[in-house]
């Protein structure tokens, strides 16, 4: 298990009693291993149903392919805690003329992560030469406002 970029000793091993036991399929979607060797060039993940890392049982285990377990730890750790937030977030973004990048940097998330949620409430994307216009009239801003408190 990976915590803070160290995997836990006994991991693989019962990575690999997890993925065996589950019949070497996602409990999803059920996709089998060689499926997902030949889709994504790698074995089947195991998700922590909790989500807790530290929480190794086997109750708490389950054999997932790599879609499945993006979009059940995304729902868990990014989108439903965003959720609270729909309105602040919609308006930063529309209103304030906000960057994903610095929404996700407010709200203490992934690029992806906002740009998905965005993308999920129908908000219309900007294109990459509006978003970099705005960045560089923000930036701007921000300069300037710096050479006021320097020179105040």
């Amino acid at each position: 298990m990976r915590r803070a970029n160290v995997w836990v000793s006994g991991w693989h091993k019962l990575r690999r009693q997890i993925i065996e036991r589950d019949g070497y399929v996602c409990l999803i979607c059920g996709m089998t291993n060689d499926e997902h060797l030949k889709k994504w060039a790698r074995f089947l993940t195991v998700n922590h149903i909790d989500g807790d890392l530290d929480n190794n049982s086997d109750e708490n285990l389950e054999t997932l392919c790599l879609p499945c377990h993006c979009r059940k730890d995304g729902i868990r750790t990014h989108i439903s805690p965003l959720l609270e937030h729909k309105d602040e977030i919609v308006f930063l973004y529309e209103e304030m003329e906000y960057s994903c990048p610095m929404i996700a940097k407010k709200f203490n998330t992934s690029y992806w992560s906002i740009q998905n949620f965005l993308k999920r409430h129908g908000v219309q994307l900007r294109s990459r030469s509006e978003a970099n216009k705005i960045r560089a009239s923000q930036l701007k801003a921000d300069q300037r406002r710096r050479n006021e408190k320097l020179a105040a």
